[in-house]
């Protein structure tokens, strides 16, 4: 395997591993490969070649990744009969022919290690029957690293037995990384910087004594004239948020001086803070994309209390962003902005063009460096997010990224594009002050 990852020969490679290996390998390079297939345009065409040669019928584009609506059924109860994988005959070829393509292309990353696998070595071999294990390190630029390997005995001899996490790009793996179309979209490393916002966001109340939520979720009932708050967050700060947590109350009380806490079996749950860990804010479940609604109970309030006012903090991790105006009359070029040109090219492309709807969203081609934008949104004239349940879609290695919006109605000529950008992540500490809020009679 090595001498055949010094020449590159990736079949021979290949086939120095497992069945179960080449099986999962082959299944990460099919999903991504035929992604690019699909979505690359002329650039991806040798990827076609090796689908096409090995009998895969590259996928058409299609963008309708909608989510499933709370409250319904996944579409795992749908009658449509599941679709099976494509059966590749010869994984290790089609290992080899695909990789080879991606190498073409600059995105040879599922053996971009190979040379420390190559001049790696080998101890500690422990055999157990028909299975074995031992220690591989490889040199690298920080220092020698170290995994543990596994073997089969197989009809032709031992094979090397690679574990998903190596597959999937683990440490040293001769995936380095399989080729990814969606980023697992990393925690920037070290503490991130916060500050205390102090505009931008509004922050309204509303208050009952019925239940907002089904109460089977908890383990017990609330009891009797239990409050219950949703606390709605709106503005700008939650278009740039992609996780919130830390939600605290410092301090609720009531107008006659009664103090209110988390009703049981909340406080049983959570206590006074609602947990240190962030939680993804995923905007296909907020009515309004510029909205966080954040629900809880407290314990009853004196029965002659007319308003309470609560004291508290809700912690929201952003990322900077750009916007873009004057958008329909950028398609098919570059965008023209210094800020953006400082960080690479943007290209600006309609989708459908071939199904005679280009007006029904866009396509964003960006080369910068790997990591420089995170997403993107569209936008009205006024600065609020538009409609894009169509679905969203983004793809691409390194610093080649694609990201792409479909709409069910045409863009309005005074479209905005906002670009979500990566590396600049840090946490904004949102005070909660509300004061004299009215109880329900």
């Amino acid at each position: 395997m090595q001498g055949a990852l010094k020449q590159k020969d990736w079949q021979t490679a290949a086939g120095c591993m497992t069945d179960e290996s080449q099986e999962v390998m082959s299944t990460g390079l099919l999903l991504a490969g035929g992604l690019m297939a699909a979505f690359g345009g002329d650039q991806a065409s040798e990827l076609t070649a090796v689908l096409e040669k090995h009998g895969v019928e590259t996928p058409e584009p299609a963008f309708n990744f909608s989510p499933t609506p709370p409250g319904e059924t996944p579409d795992s109860e749908s009658d449509e009969p599941a679709e099976d994988m494509p059966d590749i005959k010869d994984k290790a070829a089609f290992i080899s022919d695909m990789l080879t393509a991606l190498e073409a292309m600059d995105e040879g990353g599922s053996m971009q290690k190979h040379e420390q696998w190559a001049e790696a070595t080998l101890k500690d071999l422990t055999l157990d029957g028909d299975s074995a294990t031992a220690t591989l390190t490889l040199p690298g630029d920080d220092g020698e690293e170290s995994q543990e390997l596994a073997f089969r005995r197989g009809e032709g001899g031992w094979l090397v037995h690679l574990s998903e996490e190596i597959l999937a790009g683990g440490p040293g793996g001769p995936g380095g990384g399989m080729p990814s179309t969606f980023g697992d979209d990393p925690e920037p490393e070290g503490p991130l910087t916060e500050t205390v916002l102090e505009g931008g966001l509004t922050s309204t109340l509303s208050l009952t004594f019925e239940p907002p939520f089904t109460q089977q979720f908890f383990d017990a009932k609330f009891p009797d004239r239990t409050l219950f708050a949703t606390l709605s967050l709106t503005g700008e700060p939650i278009l740039n948020a992609y996780e919130y947590g830390e939600f605290t109350l410092d301090s609720v009380t009531d107008d006659t001086g009664a103090a209110l806490d988390l009703a049981a079996p909340i406080k049983d749950q959570f206590d006074n803070e609602f947990g240190d860990v962030f939680v993804e804010l995923n905007d296909f479940f907020l009515d309004n994309k510029d909205t966080l609604p954040i629900v809880f109970a407290l314990t009853p309030p004196a029965a002659d209390a007319k308003t309470i006012t609560i004291q508290g903090s809700c912690k929201l991790k952003v990322r900077e962003s750009l916007i873009v105006k004057d958008v329909m009359n950028s398609m098919g070029g570059e965008l023209k902005d210094d800020q953006l040109a400082e960080l690479g090219t943007f290209t600006l492309k309609k989708p459908g063009e071939d199904d005679g709807e280009p007006g029904h969203g866009l396509v964003l081609e960006v080369k910068a460096p790997e990591g420089t934008v995170e997403g993107i949104t569209l936008l009205d004239g006024q600065g609020q997010p538009l409609e894009t349940a169509a679905g969203t879609y983004s793809f691409g290695f390194g610093d080649e990224m694609t990201f792409g919006i479909n709409t069910s109605e045409a863009l309005p000529a005074d479209t905005q594009l906002r670009l979500t950008l990566g590396g600049t992540e840090s946490i904004q500490v949102v005070p909660l002050n509300i004061e004299s809020a009215e109880l329900p009679q």
